[in-house]
């Protein structure tokens, strides 16, 4: 695996330049460099923050350059914060912020996922998701019953006003 310094990821492709800030990948890793976990919101990161202290792994939190001033001035949690924990227990941290929901889980995975078709089951019921297509059908048809079902209702309410203007 190799290394950025600059901006602490780890590429595992042999590759010569770091794909983020386009610094020379010239070192392999080692254990105590601290590796580019994950980025994500003020709120979200106190909660993976306890959740790292939970199983005792250290991490660095850093905010980008321009967002603690906007949290200061709007109050708002949504900034950015950055995630860095040691090397040697990078893949228990991703595992803990992937458990968590703070993060996904990585491409490989996600395929292996993607692969088995998902089910629904319903009181004994098994619903098989649909695909793409077909679910893109199915919104057309729903939206041009719900338009004409609400025309039925305007001229149906149209009509009996007019009945009942014509009893007067």
């Amino acid at each position: 695996m190799r290394y950025c310094p600059r901006c602490q990821r780890i590429e595992e492709k042999e590759i010569e330049r770091c794909p983020v800030c386009h610094k020379q990948l010239k070192r392999n890793i080692e254990e105590n460099d601290p590796v580019f976990l994950l980025e994500t919101s003020i709120l979200e990161s106190e909660r993976v923050e306890a959740a790292l202290d939970d199983e005792g792994i250290p991490y660095a939190s850093r905010t980008p350059k321009k967002e603690p001033s906007a949290t200061i001035i709007t109050g708002n949690k949504n900034a950015g914060v950055y995630l860095y924990v040691p090397f040697q227990v990078w893949e228990k941290a991703k595992d803990i912020a992937i458990g968590i929901g703070a993060m996904q889980p990585a491409e490989e995975d996600t395929q292996q996922l993607q692969e088995k078709p998902r089910t629904i089951e319903k009181k004994g019921e098994e619903f098989e998701e649909m695909s793409r297509s077909k679910r893109l059908i199915v919104r057309i048809v729903s939206v041009i019953l719900f338009i004409l079902v609400i025309w039925a209702v305007v001229a149906g309410t149209d009509f009996v006003m007019n009945l009942i203007k014509g009893l007067w």
